[in-house]
């Protein structure tokens, strides 16, 4: 008897563990989601636009390492929600920073986040290194098994001074600012999963665009490189289960870096900008090692970025900083431009019609001046605009070698300007409204810090001693380039300088040129000396010529002689006569505010032959130059170089640009807004000599020592590109980018085997496909209907790579269709399908099988513990008897 209970009692646990298995095989979560969420634009005028999104738990039930489209579209979409918010019924950006993580919020919401929290920076005012996080969690069946899904979501835009916090590079192996940001999100997190008695097997999703992109991808490093153990021992995560999508993503480590200060967490700042900080203890890694951003571990981390994006270039390559994971090439599968272009079309109007001309993106082409037009014209080259700006970047590298020159020299200047930066981006209606700027105000600073730029590269270089030597060199160089006139900088007179400037004119006597520097000539002649101009009159042949008429024959006669019909050709027959009346003009005109003249162009003889030396000519300008007078004439103070009239006339520039919007700025946003905003503004002044170095590099560098042509070129390039350069960061492009792109999609061919039937009497089925077999054998899996097959279960052969789904395995399969997705260890897929024709129970069969059985078991169970109870009453009545 007691035989016949324990075979019933084990036929019900065998039945048992057959459902449980089943279910723990079929049991994924399978949740589909779809809606609508908004995100902030930046438009013409700021806006909230809409857009749809779809969300599938599948996406997280099968390894972060074969990575997604859908998931990748979402995580684009995820970090354009992240953006502070601002309600479409404001006229000014962000009046009300208590909602800016109300888009985001939302989102998460409608994918059935629980538990949603943001920390104290995302709807607070920001700081230079602050950032804003948003977390939430959901929990998540892979397997049977169940997994809490954490998202974690840094701010992507809306920065305002939060933005210097790129520039905070600091001099060790991971950038600074961006690690403090990451341990501000990390503390949060703890603080959060304590909260929620978060614990078991974890699932982390976190994304991000430009500066949220670099968090994001340290955060996911940090989760996918061990540094799990800052959490306690209560929640487990592999770096398959880190899902980190990341757009625009600038560098933040670098390969090599110490494991012991990445993995490290640090506290809370104390200082009293910082008092949002999430509160924490610091966390010390102490097991050891070297980071490898490209180690398996990472393969869950992508860095999608488009070839043209020149914001991800930085921080600078040449220091060398780089990202965790993969990057991948935006435009990566992507099926046509035309395509991408329409998709564009549907998620943002503006960013289209900003981007393309006539349905092609606008195509970036380098500049050149046209000193006959006075115009800006394109250059005949095909350099790519990445390329054009790496050679921009190239020249800051040369000039900061390091991170630890940039953070001990140059980073509180770039930290400073960018911060004011930040804070004035969102008051440009108030500067344009509360200044009166105009381009000529800024032809000066440009100037002197072009001259600046031009004396220490010179002299550097060896070409020049001293900064008049420099000055004259370049001014040179400008007329060799624009003239095409060969010069020996040894000889060159006043009167050379001269004859090239009247010939070039004269020769462009019907273009823009020509009417400029006449203008420019009535312009230089004080009012009391404007009748001399009337002289001019006699070198043209119409005695009714106006000014500007005479002055073009004047100047023709400079170089090619007087015409003979004229009246002036009786005295000026010769080019070197009608030069000498130039000469004396200048003498009388000049000479009386800078007697030092003459001594350049009148001999000891008293012929106006302008013999003196071009250099000296300079010198004599540069001399008159940094002198300031007062209203009066008087000099009030001299600058010693070019350099420190540069820093004066661009902190002028400044002051007059920013101030009064600074001070408007606590009408807007309060007293606290305005002292930060004046504290960087003050801060940037203080540094301008840096801030002037870095933008000059920036601007003017050449590759091969100075060259005037190709610096004016270069600085042309930048600005009338400008926001050709900053499209290709945008969020909406990125978006488009990546729904019309097929990345992730049979990267590898089937040479035999795809879509096979496999009939009931296999022995295996095999499957070759275009793929080296190293690329297999080092990591590669095979997936059956998104379910990671075991090894045991196939055999994987060379020759290019063969696999053999094994009898046994085949035959567990339920009849039907399914598909097969082989993955390779550098991202490549090749997927396909296969039906068996197997009469396998299928998994309803199954469960009704076993449910089936199940009852039986009990009714067994039953009917014999009822004879068991008879027998014991039987023995028991016996007994007593």
């Amino acid at each position: 008897m007691l035989r016949k209970i324990f075979i019933f009692t084990f036929f019900i646990f065998l039945n048992l563990v057959l459902i449980v298995n089943t279910f723990a095989k079929e049991s994924n979560s399978s949740e589909i989601i779809t809606g609508t969420y908004q995100y902030s634009a930046i438009e013409g005028n700021n806006k909230q636009n809409q857009n749809t999104f779809l969300y599938k738990d599948s996406d997280f039930t099968k390894s972060s390492f074969l990575g997604s489209k859908s998931l990748e579209v979402l995580s684009i979409q995820v970090a354009s929600a992240s953006l502070s918010w601002y309600g479409p019924e404001l006229d000014e950006y962000e009046l009300d920073s208590s909602q800016n993580d109300y888009n985001i919020r939302n989102l998460l919401e409608a994918m059935k986040f629980n538990s949603i929290e943001a920390n104290k920076y995302y709807n607070s005012e920001k700081k230079e290194n602050s950032v804003g996080v948003i977390i939430g969690h959901k929990t998540i069946m892979q397997a049977g098994k169940e997994y809490t899904l954490l998202a974690i979501i840094p701010r992507s835009a809306g920065y305002k001074q939060e933005w210097a916090g790129n520039f905070t590079i600091g001099d060790q192996d991971l950038h600074e600012g961006f690690k403090s940001a990451r341990d501000e999100i990390l503390r949060f997190t703890k603080q959060y999963m304590e909260k929620n008695d978060i614990k078991g097997d974890l699932k982390v999703w976190t994304v991000g665009y430009s500066r949220g992109a670099a968090i994001s991808n340290m955060v996911g490093g940090f989760f996918a490189g061990g540094g799990i153990d800052y959490f306690g021992g209560s929640v487990r995560i592999t770096p398959e289960d880190v899902y980190c999508y990341t757009i625009g993503t600038p560098s933040s480590v670098k390969d090599g870096a110490d494991k012991n200060i990445e993995l490290s967490v640090s506290a809370n700042r104390s200082q009293a900008d910082y008092a949002n900080d999430t509160v924490g203890e610091a966390f010390t890694y102490t097991k050891g090692g070297k980071v490898s951003v490209s180690d398996s571990q990472y393969n869950g981390i992508r860095s999608i970025i488009s070839s043209d994006d020149a914001f991800a270039l930085l921080p600078l390559e040449q220091w060398g900083f780089t990202r965790y994971g993969r990057v991948v090439a935006s435009d990566e599968g992507l099926s046509s431009e035309e395509e991408m272009l329409e998709e564009l079309a549907t998620i943002s109007e503006y960013v289209y019609e900003a981007y393309t001309s006539d349905g092609k993106i606008n195509k970036f082409t380098e500049k050149k001046f046209d000193l006959k037009t006075l115009s800006i014209v394109d250059k005949e080259s095909n350099v790519s605009q990445i390329e054009f700006f790496k050679g921009r970047l190239n020249g800051l590298a040369t000039k900061i070698k390091t991170n630890k020159i940039y953070n001990d020299e140059y980073q509180e200047a770039l930290k400073s300007t960018i911060g004011t930066y930040g804070m004035a981006a969102t008051l440009i209606g108030s500067i344009s409204d509360s200044t009166d700027m105009e381009i000529s105000q800024m032809i000066y600073p440009l100037i002197y810090t072009y001259l600046a730029y031009v004396s220490d590269e010179l002299q550097s270089e060896g070409r020049a001693n001293n900064e008049t030597e420099a000055v004259a060199i370049a001014i040179q160089d400008i007329l060799t380039y624009f003239t095409g006139t060969e010069i020996d900088e040894n000889s060159f007179k006043v009167d050379d300088f001269v004859k090239i400037v009247m010939k070039y004119v004269a020769d462009n006597e019907d273009e823009p040129i020509s009417d400029m520097v006449v203008s420019g000539i009535i312009d230089l002649v004080p009012d009391n000396y404007k009748v001399f101009l009337s002289m001019f009159n006699v070198f043209s042949t119409n005695p009714d010529s106006t000014t500007e008429e005479s002055l073009k024959a004047f100047i023709r006669a400079c170089y090619y002689g007087t015409d003979p019909e004229s009246a002036a050709y009786e005295v000026y027959k010769t080019p070197e006569e009608t030069r000498q009346l130039l000469y004396m003009t200048m003498a009388m005109v000049i000479g009386t505010d800078m007697p030092e003249i003459a001594d350049l162009i009148c001999d000891s003889n008293g012929n106006f032959d302008g013999h003196g030396s071009f250099e000296n000519f300079v010198d004599l300008m540069l001399i008159k130059t940094k002198q300031e007078k007062d209203e009066n004439g008087a000099i009030v103070k001299t600058y010693t170089n070019m350099a420190e009239l540069a820093d004066k006339e661009l902190i002028d520039l400044l002051d007059n640009l920013l101030q009064e919007a600074i001070n408007q700025s606590e009408e807007l946003y309060g007293i606290e807004y305005r002292n930060d905003f004046q504290k960087q503004f003050n801060n940037m002044k203080e540094n301008i000599t840096k801030v002037r170095e870095i933008l000059s590099t920036l601007f003017f560098y050449t590759k091969d020592g100075y060259k005037a042509g190709e610096s004016i070129e270069n600085t042309l390039t930048l600005v009338q590109n400008a926001l050709l350069i900053a499209m290709p960061h945008f969020d909406e492009i990125y978006l488009a980018l990546s729904r019309t792109s097929d990345r992730y999609i049979n990267n590898y061919e089937y040479e035999t085997g795809a879509k096979q039937i496999i009939e009931e009497n296999n022995e295996g089925a095999i499957f070759i496909i275009d793929a080296d077999y190293s690329l297999f054998i080092t990591g590669g899996e095979v997936y059956v209907d998104d379910v990671l097959v075991d090894s045991n279960n196939y055999i994987s052969e060379s020759g290019s790579t063969k696999i053999t789904l094994k009898k046994d395995y085949l035959d567990s399969l339920s009849k039907g269709e399914h598909t097969l997705k082989i993955v390779f260890n550098d991202g490549g897929i090749a997927e396909t399908t296969f039906t068996t024709t197997i009469n396998n129970p299928q998994t309803s069969d199954n469960i009704m099988l076993y449910a089936l059985m199940f009852g039986i078991s009990i009714i067994g169970l039953i009917r014999l513990k009822k004879k068991y109870i008879y027998l014991n009453l039987l023995i028991k009545n016996k007994t007593s008897n």
